[in-house]
């Protein structure tokens, strides 16, 4: 999700992704000893719900659309190439699924997402509308599948890959007339050949979440110390990412642009089909989930696991109960960024102050409160983006 893949990654940033990338590892080959404790450890029963009522489902959910789109898709270009209104629409609607639902699943980008580093595969932004275009061109005769398939999109990197690519080829934005997969047959079956990556993607994903789950049922769960210490740091991270790319710095970017000396980036994303506001609410929404469980009146939540880190901590007696000032927090975070406009290119720095202070207040309420009661040290941030 870097914006260009010609600048080499700063070594901070790749030490904090080498360490998240440690803790992951020592949480999928290590085991808690065998006995009862494991079974009624709160962290434990919080993990297996976490697995199998949140992380499961909703990668499932994320497999159902991307295989439907490679399967409208498909469908066009076996009668030629042409997408009919009918067929747009349908991948228009499928398309807003994966992304309402990847956003979800970006509040905790762990276990098979953290080790395979599928955001980049995922959600490369800013997309570039001229390389997608060349690209499709000089992939037009290639085949679909296998090696060669692979290596006649290997030469363009992510920049032309995964949802927001989609979203530009999909979706049709100013005075356009028509999105621009319906220019024609290569148009198309470029969309479907990135439509197959991300469904190729998304089921190694799947396959992936499944096998964790049933390690965390298991009689030997995994490290449980290193997991409090990763699943700490990622949600922090989480909202690190949130106001520091997705927000200030976006925000900076846009206010610098010039107009008509740049290649028509975007600087906050979905801005093509202004639902940014939407998508980061899906975000936060997703880490509310984790945060607070299903919580009754809280309709956002019920998309959760049963438990939130706030039950964990009540169940383990950790101090003072969490889950008040953690529910205020959110929902500052929610009603701060539901109140911005529609349209994030009226976003400006001053616009998206309020959000970004709420933001950095509910990471106060996790860092340090939650993470001394856990002994856990925060060592990293997603604030450059990575």
């Amino acid at each position: 999700m870097r914006p260009s893949p010609v600048h080499p990654p700063h070594r901070a940033a790749l030490a904090r992704r080498e360490l998240l990338l440690r803790l992951a590892s020592a949480v999928a080959v290590s085991a808690a000893p065998v006995g009862a404790s494991a079974a009624t450890d709160p962290f434990v029963a919080w993990m297996q719900m976490l697995h199998d009522q949140w992380a499961v489902p909703a990668y499932e959910a994320l497999d159902r659309s991307a295989t439907g789109l490679v399967a409208v898709l498909d469908a066009a270009m076996a009668a030629g190439g042409n997408l009919t209104p009918a067929q747009l629409k349908d991948c228009q609607a499928l398309w807003l699924q994966a992304m309402r639902t990847w956003r979800r699943l970006e509040a905790l980008q762990m276990g098979p997402t953290l080790a395979r580093r599928s955001s980049k595969a995922i959600d490369f932004w800013p997309t570039r509308p001229k390389v997608i275009q060349q690209a499709a061109t000089v992939t037009a005769t290639a085949p679909m599948t296998g090696t060669a398939a692979a290596d006649a999109m290997e030469r363009w990197g992510t920049a032309v890959k995964g949802l927001p690519a989609l979203e530009w080829l999909l979706f049709p934005a100013g005075s356009e007339p028509n999105a621009p997969v319906m220019r024609g047959p290569v148009l198309c079956r470029y969309t479907l050949r990135i439509a197959m990556s991300l469904m190729e993607e998304v089921g190694l994903l799947l396959a992936g979440w499944r096998a964790e789950a049933d390690r965390w049922r298991s009689a030997t769960p995994p490290d449980v110390p290193a997991a409090k210490k990763l699943i700490l740091n990622l949600l922090v991270g989480s909202i690190e990412l949130l106001r520091g790319k997705k927000l200030e710095k976006a925000a900076r970017a846009q206010a610098l642009q010039v107009p008509g000396q740049r290649d028509a980036l975007e600087n906050f994303d979905s801005m093509r089909t202004k639902h940014t506001r939407e998508f980061l609410l899906a975000h936060v929404d997703g880490v509310a989930q984790l945060l607070l469980g299903q919580t009754p009146g809280l309709a956002y939540t019920q998309g959760g696991p049963r438990w939130g880190l706030d039950d964990v901590l009540a169940e383990q007696g950790l101090g003072k109960p969490h889950g008040p000032a953690l529910r205020r927090a959110v929902a500052a975070v929610r009603q701060s960024i539901a109140a911005l406009p529609v349209d994030a290119a009226t976003w400006t720095p001053a616009r998206i102050a309020a959000p970004v202070k709420a933001l950095v207040a509910l990471r106060a309420v996790i860092d340090p409160p939650i993470a001394t009661a856990w002994k856990v040290t925060i060592e990293f941030t997603d604030a450059d983006g990575d």
